[in-house]
């Protein structure tokens, strides 16, 4: 796994980060089946909340339930975050929609500074 394939630096997004949690550490893959079943796999491993695993090649993405995920290689960066459970399992999905709308907000809010 060296930097010379990645679209990003991981070590200038940890330098910027802004986070109390999100990102503390940071997994990269060059390619991956998916990083859901990867930060599950590594949070039975014992890995804790705030871990983000990214790659830039997830061929078997899946998102909540039995729904696929596509990604292009190369085209974009996909990501998972172990965060524990705010919500009671009704209310669930919840952090589907706060997790990128947070994301948003801040990609917007850093946007402004330049």
């Amino acid at each position: 796994m060296g930097n010379t394939h990645r679209m990003f630096s991981i070590e200038l997004l940890q330098s910027n980060l802004n986070t109390k949690l999100i990102g503390k550490k940071i997994i990269y893959y060059a390619s991956t089946k998916s990083t859901n079943t990867d930060t599950w796999d590594l949070y039975k491993k014992g890995e804790c909340e705030g871990l983000v695993v990214i790659t830039n090649n997830q061929m078997e993405g899946r998102g909540r339930g039995k729904n696929k995920w596509f990604s292009s290689k190369g085209l974009g960066v996909t990501c998972s975050f172990l965060i524990k459970q705010k919500f009671n399992l009704k209310k669930n999905g919840l952090h589907a929609i706060m997790v990128p709308v947070g994301i948003i907000l801040g990609i917007k809010k850093n946007l402004k500074k330049f």
